[in-house]
């Protein structure tokens, strides 16, 4: 199936900087839409390119908010976040990387 890509609003883009990656360079989030759907694990590239399937049409202006996906299990790996998208301790963005931990199979 082929993708599309959506690049994130400043605001968007400044949230998700400030938040750990799932893999390089990659997030995988949760959009909240103004009309009220939500889409699940969609990947955000660089903190700012949404990736979309080739039938999902939406414009930055129609996105509400967007969060990272707390329980997700993406490529056997989950994330230890805090409810409010925040690691459990303050640490520098080099460790976010020790919060992510292999799914028990």
């Amino acid at each position: 199936m082929k993708t599309r890509t959506v690049k994130l609003s400043d605001e968007f883009i400044n949230i998700l900087i400030n938040l750990p990656e799932n893999g390089l360079g990659y997030q995988i989030v949760k959009v909240f839409l103004k009309s009220g759907r939500v889409l699940h694990q969609h990947k955000v590239l660089n903190s700012e390119l949404l990736m979309l399937d080739e039938n999902e049409i939406i414009a930055p202006k129609d996105i509400e908010n967007i969060e990272l996906e707390i329980s997700q299990k993406y490529s056997g790996f989950s994330c230890l976040l805090n409810k409010d998208n925040t690691p459990p301790m303050p640490l520098p963005e080099a460790h976010w990387g020790l919060f992510f931990y292999k799914s028990p199979q």
